[in-house]
């Protein structure tokens, strides 16, 4: 009786997965996928929409958009962050002596503070075009309501004839048609502990994960990354060695 069900549970695995030696069998068909280099050179221009995956990733996806921003500074080309000033008392403000982390110095960092929504974008605008940055990061507000196509086309004019990058913070829940380049969905991960010493271990890297959710020229569209100024977004040891993460699919491009 037994041997008749393993007889049956055989058939079955060799009819859907077939078997060594047979027609459609290989094993390479089997391993997971590898996966790639995380696209890097897709930061260095254009413009790009950063959200989290929830209400609790806000910190990851500034601290995407500043490691993603150290990567185009250049030297006496400032890095601009612009904000609404009514989200500083949520969000408060960066802290300076922390951007090393990230690759920046405070000194290379200079943040504008704005009233409205319509001053965030016009303001944006006029950096973007005058090439006095190396990069912008424009940090949105939860309730937008004048960012759309038609603002994201401007942006994205301007970004065309600038070699500085553009990143729109926008809220987690936004969404909807617009002229980015690439939308990123960025989720928060727990960091590996480092295990390097003997004794307790101790807190590792920021880690985060990254989901392209629109955009061009990359073969996977989702990486787990060490966000870190040594690394500049290196990969996880996790994805690196071939242990390839679902993307996550609770939000579709538009």
């Amino acid at each position: 009786m037994k041997s008749l069900r393993r007889q049956q549970v055989f058939e079955k695995l060799r009819s859907r997965f077939g078997m060594p030696g047979q027609a459609g069998f290989s094993p390479k068909n089997t391993a997971p996928a590898a996966p790639s280099a995380f696209p890097a050179g897709l930061l260095k221009a254009g413009l790009h929409e950063c959200l989290g995956q929830g209400p609790g990733d806000w910190p990851s996806v500034l601290a995407f958009s500043l490691s993603a921003a150290s990567q185009a500074h250049e030297k006496g080309k400032p890095v601009f962050m612009l904000r609404l000033e009514n989200a500083l008392q949520e969000l408060g403000v960066v802290y300076g002596h922390g951007l090393h982390v990230f690759g920046l110095d405070a000194a290379d960092l200079i943040t504008v503070s704005v009233r409205g929504e319509k001053d965030l974008l016009w303001a944006a605008e006029e950096i973007a075009a005058s090439q006095a940055a190396s990069a912008l990061i424009v940090a949105l507000g939860a309730q937008e309501k004048l960012y759309g196509f038609p603002a994201s086309r401007r942006l994205k004019l301007r970004t065309e004839s600038s070699p500085a990058p553009v990143f729109v913070l926008r809220h987690w829940g936004q969404g909807g048609a617009t002229a980015a380049h690439c939308r990123w969905r960025i989720a928060r991960l727990p960091s590996c502990p480092e295990l390097k010493t003997p004794g307790p271990a101790l807190l590792g890297k920021p880690r985060l994960s990254a989901f392209l959710e629109r955009g061009q020229g990359a073969l996977f569209t989702a990486w787990e990354i060490d966000c870190h100024a040594p690394d500049r977004f290196g990969m996880a040891p996790l994805l690196a060695d071939g242990a390839a993460r679902t993307p996550p699919s609770a939000h579709q491009a538009a």
